[in-house]
């Protein structure tokens, strides 16, 4: 009974005693610890994302003597100016190369090296050479030799200055080297150099994008064609634009482009109606004396944009001013309308006029080497222009397109034979002109193994009318073009060209009526049909051979009124990156 009572009395005293502590138990410790700073290496956060892009493969553009024009278009671009530098993916290569040669001697040489690439500043360096030399008979049929050589060498440096905006700039000189045959018994050889120098700024603040742009260029012949042209023309030209646009949304703005634009002649002809003093001189007096004269366009287009998916308006207005001994002021409505009613249904529509172009002595000689060293031109201006496309497709890979425009131009520039006197080739001659052409196309495209595309446009033929961006005055146009790729790394295209009904007028003056008796005589200039092929393969992404072999069938026409085209022409070369 003791123990019991003990071990009871235990038991109850250690229930209560934890009972007790529960309902108040508390204890303070107190801890000391010593601690010791340690310096780490900072880390940098960063803040920019990374953004890695696929490769692109990029392909040469190679140069052709053949100008095709493309239909107007159904859309209103609406890309603001951007900074190069922070939006377009870098070519991993800092160089590259191509070489093309084919025989008898058609060499063709392009080279360029980025000297500096930063992530705000990039320096580029390249150079081009192009150098033909063949034997044809011209119209006489008299072979000749004919040498063609032209090298062009420029640096261009962009600047990208944070989210503000780029500054980019360029400088280039270039140097042509020809021949002249049927001008006189000897040869004829002629040299021209070019010099330009081009600034510009583009940026995007807030609701406000803005671009400005100037340029300067030196552009001269070497000497004249004969005694009766004893002095080479020299031309210093430059231009000035802006392009202004601020955005109420992203489907309503407004804004306006400047220009003016300059060419300071000297030692130039103009071709003039001027009766001839001495009835003994063989050749009439319609050339004035030796002149030096300075043409110009200023001109601003103030206009209001409006997007949206269906329907896409631009209506502006073109105020123009042109001088060259006198002054001409052209005010026009510029208007672009796009409407898509659906995805496979899209018309354009753009109605404008006013523009003036300077026919300068470089503009001219871009188009044709065998330009007149001697003479100069006064502007040419649109009176009023309009042109609709209509775009219909693709289904199934098929589209056709309609596209027609029609026009008026005053004092529109030709290439026509003044008289009959040899010292006069290479002439233009201005004219209030009619401007008219239509045309349609099929094309289609089967994934990305092939893709064929036919088309056709048309214009008429006169003294007064035609198509102005067809200076060879042709009637018609036909076109077909064909490309396959068999693999990837493969491409191969042919095409065929026919431009029929090619002239040129010859401008008479009637000796005993100068002003009244002005005559046209038309002289064909054979029609140009060329069959074309051409292949690349990409051997590896940065190595490739290619080959672009032109008119085949080896059919002769004249280039220019006098000049043979070439016979079987073309490049087979290699391009390289590095």
């Amino acid at each position: 009974m003791k123990l019991r009572y003990i071990t009871s009395l235990a038991v109850a005293l250690a229930t209560a005693g934890i009972a007790g502590a529960a309902d108040d138990l508390t204890k303070e410790i107190t801890v000391e610890k010593d601690i010791v700073p340690q310096e780490r290496e900072a880390s940098r956060l960063n803040r920019t994302p990374s953004l890695s892009l696929p490769k692109i493969d990029m392909k040469r553009l190679r140069w052709s003597d053949t100008a095709v024009p493309a239909p107007v278009t159904n859309s209103i671009s609406l890309l603001p100016p951007a900074s190069y530098a922070s939006t377009m993916a870098r070519s991993p290569y800092r160089g590259y190369l191509d070489l093309g040669y084919f025989p008898s001697m058609q060499i063709g040489a392009s080279a360029g090296y980025r000297f500096l690439d930063t992530e705000s500043t990039i320096v580029n360096g390249w150079l081009q050479y192009d150098g033909s030399q063949y034997k044809r008979e011209n119209s006489e049929a008299n072979k000749l030799t004919y040498k063609d050589h032209s090298a062009e060498l420029g640096l261009g440096v962009s600047h990208y200055v944070g989210d503000i905006g780029t500054f980019e700039a360029n400088i280039g000189y270039g140097f042509s080297s020809y021949n002249y045959p049927t001008l006189t018994a000897d040869d004829f050889n002629q040299s021209v150099n070019r010099f330009n120098l081009g600034l510009g700024w583009s940026s995007a603040l807030s609701n406000i994008d803005y671009t400005i742009k100037a340029g300067f260029g030196y552009f001269g012949f070497s000497k004249a064609y004969s005694t009766l042209l004893d002095k080479a023309a020299k031309e210093i030209n430059g231009s000035v634009n802006a392009d202004v646009r601020y955005y109420f949304s992203p489907s309503n703005s407004i804004g306006a482009e400047l220009g003016v634009t300059f060419a300071k002649y000297s030692d130039g002809r103009e071709i003039v109606l001027t009766p001839a003093n001495d009835e003994s001189r063989a050749t009439p007096s319609y050339l004035s004396d030796l002149v030096s004269r300075t043409a110009g366009v200023a001109s601003i287009k103030p206009y209001y944009m409006y997007v949206m998916d269906a329907f896409s308006a631009r209506l502006g207005v073109n105020v123009s001013h042109s001088w060259y001994d006198g002054g001409k002021t052209h005010v026009f409505p510029d208007v672009k309308l796009a409407i898509t009613p659906a995805r496979q249904f899209s018309i354009g529509l753009h109605l404008y006029g006013g523009d003036s172009q300077l026919n300068s002595l470089s503009s001219l000689f871009a188009h044709s080497h065998y330009l007149n060293p001697s003479l100069i031109y006064a502007p040419s201006w649109q009176k009023w222009f309009g042109d609709v496309n209509v775009v219909i497709g693709p289904f199934s890979g098929a589209t056709i397109e309609l596209w027609g425009g029609m026009g008026k131009a005053g004092n529109w520039a030709m290439p026509s034979l003044i008289g009959t006197d040899e010292a006069l080739r290479g002439a233009y001659y201005g004219m209030d002109f009619k401007s008219t052409h239509y045309g349609m196309a099929f094309s289609y495209k089967y994934r990305d193994m092939a893709s064929l595309r036919l088309s056709y446009e048309g214009a008429p033929q006169g003294i007064d009318k035609g198509y102005t961006m067809w200076s060879d005055r042709a009637k018609s146009v036909f076109n077909a073009q064909l490309t396959v790729s068999p693999i990837s790394a493969l491409d191969i295209s042919l095409g065929y060209e026919l431009r029929s009904g090619r002239a040129i007028y010859e401008v008479g003056f009637d000796s005993d009526d100068i002003f009244q008796g002005t005559y046209y005589t038309l002289h064909t200039i054979g029609n140009v049909n060329s069959l074309n092929l051409g292949a690349t393969y990409r051997i590896t992404p940065q190595f490739n051979v290619w080959a672009n072999v032109e008119n085949l069938l080896n059919s002769k026409w004249e280039a220019v009124y006098g000049i043979p085209a070439k016979g079987v022409t073309g490049l087979v070369g290699i391009g390289y990156k590095f």
